[in-house]
């Protein structure tokens, strides 16, 4: 029988599979979103990994054919560009999540957004995956077409080397800003 994930990029070309099996053995997870949809690979895959859970499913596109269906998923429309879209997602959603995942379009000003927006929605003991963060390097493509007005863009990248920074040296018990 073929893998959920065969027809997925996380398997065939980052071969994230590994990756993710040893991340998310222990999780008790009932409630996952993720960014970017694609050809629905990756919802059929969590459909079947979390059968009881509910699987939120964001993309810029509208719900297409191929993606699957049933009680147990949802489609947002969200473009990652818009942070106001972000924040309408969750709030449509309205319950913490045990898991969320950016596969979304990769552009890193997207992904800082998502990563930002999403971390008050994540319950305590929840994970949160960025996929290819390589796109924060400076010379790729996507990183350079950034329509940020600073330079160097703020990226996923150094937003989560910030908040390691901060959980490591906050006092035991402070709140995180």
């Amino acid at each position: 029988m073929e893998h959920p994930l065969a027809r997925s990029d996380k398997l065939y070309w980052h071969r994230y599979l590994s990756f993710y099996e040893q991340e998310l053995a222990g999780l008790k997870c009932g409630s996952v979103l993720e960014f970017g949809i694609w050809q629905g690979a990756s919802i059929r895959w969590l459909l079947s990994r979390y059968p009881g859970a509910k699987v939120y499913g964001a993309d810029i596109l509208p719900v297409q054919q191929g993606w699957p269906q049933g009680e147990n998923v949802r489609y947002l429309r969200v473009d990652q560009a818009e942070r106001d879209q972000i924040r309408a997602c969750f709030a449509a959603i309205s319950t913490k999540l045990d898991l969320v995942i950016d596969d979304g379009s990769h552009v890193p000003e997207h992904q800082c957004n998502c990563l930002v927006e999403s971390i008050p929605h994540i319950r305590k003991g929840g994970i949160y995956i960025l996929e290819d963060i390589h796109t924060s390097h400076p010379r790729h493509p996507y990183y350079r077409k950034s329509k940020r007005l600073f330079r160097p863009l703020v990226g996923p990248l150094q937003t989560l080397l910030a908040l390691n920074h901060l959980k490591r040296t906050c006092q035991k018990g402070a709140a995180l800003p």
